[in-house]
């Protein structure tokens, strides 16, 4: 991948020499933009596409070596037609990449799974403790001997000619 751009570049450029300044100016540029703290630069491009980059730079890398190596090469030959299929390498990859590597990959979305399960239940039982409440709120402001009575019970109030006892059983 990378040596198809590097190609590409030299007979653009016309010599090797050139593509050489040209690589020796970019890495100037480089510098320049460092000490200038413009990193920020790269906010612009996606980590997606970087990333989707890379992975194809080193799947190309690993199937240009894979395929010169002739002590396996041999071996290679004598394995299934859906083996030597690249597809095959390439979704294998895939699979692998998505079970175990990615950021949403299966065993974190089993993770979310279960907290959304858990916060479920958490919901259903606070609905049903509302309602509970609810249903006491409106019978107890239904009428002022219920309310007398709540406040006697819950938070020991009295009239004015009154004593309150509490007693506290060990």
């Amino acid at each position: 991948g990378l040596s198809a751009i590097v190609l590409a570049a030299i007979s653009t450029l016309g010599s090797f020499e050139t593509f050489l300044m040209a690589v020796v100016l970019a890495g100037i540029l480089q510098l320049i933009l460092g000490i200038a703290k413009a990193g920020s630069i790269s906010n612009y491009f996606p980590n997606n596409v970087i990333e989707g980059m890379l992975v194809g730079i080193g799947i190309i890398i690993f199937f240009y070596y894979f395929c010169y190596m002739k002590s396996l090469l041999e071996k290679f030959n004598q394995l299934p037609w859906y083996i030597k299929n690249p597809y095959f390498f390439v979704s294998l990859f895939f699979v692998v990449w998505m079970l175990f590597f990615d950021t949403n990959n299966f065993f974190y979305q089993m993770k979310l799974n279960r907290k959304i399960a858990v916060l479920e239940d958490q919901k259903d039982y606070y609905a049903e403790e509302i309602e509970k409440v609810n249903v006491l709120k409106d019978e107890l402001f239904s009428n002022d001997q219920k309310k007398e009575k709540f406040a006697r019970e819950k938070y020991f109030m009295k009239k004015d000619n009154e004593d309150v006892f509490i007693i506290v059983q060990e």
